[in-house]
């Protein structure tokens, strides 16, 4: 039998609110790391995902992500090349001390604002993870970061490193997720070395 206060809620009694979730984010893309200050105006040097100093100088708005989630809005108010370097201004960061605050974040775009690339030419985030295969079929394992140079990028592999470059790199296949290359013999280990190497 039932008791009489068994019979469930009381409707006169509001039901707590149901979290709201957060929209889902439209997907992000990395287009530079910020390492360093520059100068004594608020200055940050970045790490440029991009060859052309014009894409940073084209940024109306991006997002500072750091490695344990916090993000801040930034709004670019100039960018310029140095060296190997591109260095940018944001409003509301004045100074060195400011700019310090940002050593560290990651600087993302929304996916739909990333500007097209002219033919034979990636972004870092597209081929990061892409599983390198050679002209003779052998799996090679996938690329783990794309290191810059003065001369030619350079495609990391656990087993090798792969220079970009159209002697060795000979398809990049962003739908197949895979790049073919043709090795030089011994440009990779027999396995990937071990912790004990």
């Amino acid at each position: 039998m039932m008791e009489p206060n068994a019979a469930g809620p009381d409707p006169s009694v509001p039901a707590a609110a149901e979290p709201t979730a957060e929209p889902p984010r439209e997907p992000e893309v990395e287009v530079g790391k910020v390492v360093g200050v520059f100068g004594i105006k608020g200055e940050v040097k970045v790490e440029a995902y991009s060859d052309s100093p014009a894409r940073y100088a084209a940024l109306k708005a991006v997002t500072a992500v750091w490695p344990d989630g916090r993000r801040r809005a930034l709004a670019p108010v100039g960018s310029r090349k140095h060296k190997t370097h591109i260095l940018m201004r944001f409003e509301g960061v004045p100074n060195p001390n400011e700019a310090e605050t940002l050593r560290g974040a990651a600087l993302v775009i929304p996916l739909s604002e990333r500007a097209p690339l002219p033919p034979h030419q990636y972004y870092i985030s597209d081929l990061i993870g892409l599983t390198v295969v050679t002209t003779a079929g052998e799996e090679i394992g996938p690329i783990t970061d794309v290191l810059k140079t003065p001369a030619n990028d350079i495609y990391v592999t656990a087993r090798g490193l792969i220079p970009a470059v159209r002697q060795f790199v000979k398809q990049v296949d962003l739908e197949q997720h895979r790049v073919v290359v043709a090795p030089l013999p011994g440009m990779f280990d027999e396995k990937p070395p071990s912790s004990a190497d």
